[in-house]
């Protein structure tokens, strides 16, 4: 086995209490085996991944990795077997890159290692880019490339030493649909030629097709298995009898906290308890919206526009990013920015907020200064704050006195009422991603931007997001560049940026 967990307990240290990511985790994975992991934001496949990779040991139960127990392992030797038998990819891989090497001398760092001779080196770069499909990259700087050219070189860097376990932490979160699918091919090509075992942990279901097997953890535990064959997934029973049932399941046949177990020829049927005293269960509340089929808003009269653009035009040194762009961002709605990734997304929210000047053009607010709140696709927290804490912070910084139940009220909508006393620096990436999205809407502001706001949530954290957003639509202008369909069908105005080729910059938006 290249993966060997057994009842495999993880704690985070915290305040007021430790937090058990994992829980008696249980699961192996073989030599040259494709796994996809998929689960609810919280459920723990970060740690998963942290485990696996020999970031972290565990805290009780058995990990092995390489037929290597990770617990006896000290710091340099996990950090060994990480540099030798282990590639890691995130969303952010490209991220690390140094801006001043080219993409060759970038992935040629790599491979400084006694035992290689220059020519070593050499062949192990070009075919680590070769894999990856960008050759045509080698000579370029980062600065100069796409998101998804940046992600590829980051992945030749991850993988150039040949590793036998690829680790893929949401690798498509910020891609387009087919920026998305190529980096899957990718992955399962790498895999496919040099042998490796390859996890992906991500909430991308497209993921699946090259999986051996789905496997979701729910609840630090690995509660669901689905073979390449099988026509559903099954649920998974740990050695002690522990059986999760799916909340979906779980809401449909309306079982609270008790249910009980009824035995019917060869099957057992799971049903509600009669004397559970179940409450009637908690469904997220969907904010009104009407919107025609050509994303104009159905309402009679039109909200004066927030903040226009005219011909505007980017540059970043020579790379000409946006050209004649223009728009008019109007208060009470939704507005969708789409566009492959590369295409200037990111840019054209900066530029929105007034924090990034365009080479050319006008940014105008024909209503008059408002203020903005910015949701970036990383955000960063002050360090020892709970989620409670950073809220009333933000709503300080801005003058005005916390108020505990639009606070409180908040977080529930976004399904974290029972983390606000949680310090940040223990979320989960999608808890951490729903709090800065409540941090952005807390501020009240009359343009609200957001930059992937669902990137890194599971479609019912998504849902969540997307009702919050269409509510907050009511009361200002929410403009969101993303790649999620079910935002952008939510959308009352759906701007597509041209797409770039040959590096040619994205020119006016298109209305869809």
């Amino acid at each position: 086995m290249i993966i060997d967990l057994d009842d495999v307990f993880v704690l985070y240290r915290g305040t007021p209490r430790d937090i058990a990511a994992l829980r008696g985790l249980s699961i192996q994975v073989r030599q040259g085996e494709r796994v996809v992991i998929h689960g609810p934001s919280g459920a723990g496949k970060s740690t998963f991944v942290k485990l696996i990779t020999a970031a972290i040991s565990p805290n009780a139960g058995t990990a092995l990795l390489f037929d290597r127990e990770l617990s006896i392992l000290d710091h340099g030797a996990r950090n060994a077997l990480r540099r030798e038998s282990i590639g890691i990819i995130t969303q952010h891989s490209g991220d690390d890159l140094a801006a001043e090497l080219t993409c060759e001398q970038n992935v040629a760092l790599q491979t400084r290692r006694p035992e290689m001779s220059r020519g070593d080196r050499r062949d192990a770069t070009a075919e680590a880019l070769r894999a990856v499909g960008a050759t045509h990259l080698a000579h370029r700087r980062p600065s100069g490339l796409s998101h998804g050219e940046v992600q590829r070189v980051g992945i030749a860097v991850a993988v150039v030493h040949r590793p036998r376990l690829i680790v893929a932490d949401e690798p498509t979160g910020q891609l387009d649909v087919a920026n998305a699918d190529a980096m899957l091919d990718v992955l399962a090509a790498l895999a496919s030629e040099t042998g490796a075992t390859l996890v992906i942990a991500t909430h991308d279901e497209a993921a699946a097709r090259l999986a051996d097997r789905v496997i979701t953890i729910a609840d630090g535990r690995f509660s669901e298995e689905r073979r390449r064959d099988d026509a559903r997934p099954s649920a998974v029973v740990d050695e002690r009898g522990w059986l999760r049932i799916p909340q979906q399941a779980r809401e449909s046949a309306r079982i609270g906290r008790r249910a009980m177990f009824i035995e019917v020829d060869d099957a057992l049927v799971v049903a509600r308890a009669d004397d559970s005293g179940t409450a009637p269960v908690d469904r997220p509340t969907t904010g009104q919206h009407i919107a025609s089929p050509s994303g104009a808003s159905s309402t009679a009269g039109r909200e004066p526009a927030v903040r226009t653009l005219l011909d505007v035009t980017k540059s970043f040194g020579d790379v000409e990013v946006l050209k004649d762009v223009s728009l008019s961002i109007e208060a009470g709605q939704i507005s969708a920015i789409v566009g492959r990734s590369g295409s200037g997304k990111s840019t054209l929210l900066s530029i929105l907020s007034g924090y990034l000047p365009p080479t050319s053009g006008v940014v105008e607010s024909p209503a008059g200064a408002v203020d903005v709140s910015v949701c970036p696709a990383v955000p960063a927290f002050p360090d020892g704050l709970t989620a409670r804490e950073v809220l009333d912070l933000t709503v300080r910084i801005q003058r005005r006195e916390p108020n505990p139940i639009e606070r409180d009220e908040l977080l529930k909508r976004l399904g974290m009422q029972d983390l606000q006393d949680r310090v940040t620096a223990e979320l989960s990436g999608g808890e951490r991603q729903r709090l800065a999205i409540a941090r952005c809407l807390i501020v009240g502001a009359p343009l609200v931007l957001l930059d992937e706001p669902t990137a890194q949530l599971d479609r019912r954290n998504a849902q969540r997001v997307i009702d919050l957003l269409t509510d907050a639509a009511g009361r200002a202008a929410v403009v969101c560049a993303t790649h999620d369909a079910e935002l952008i069908r939510q959308a009352d105005a759906v701007y597509s940026l041209d797409p770039i080729r040959d590096r040619q910059p994205a020119t006016n938006l298109t209305a869809v």
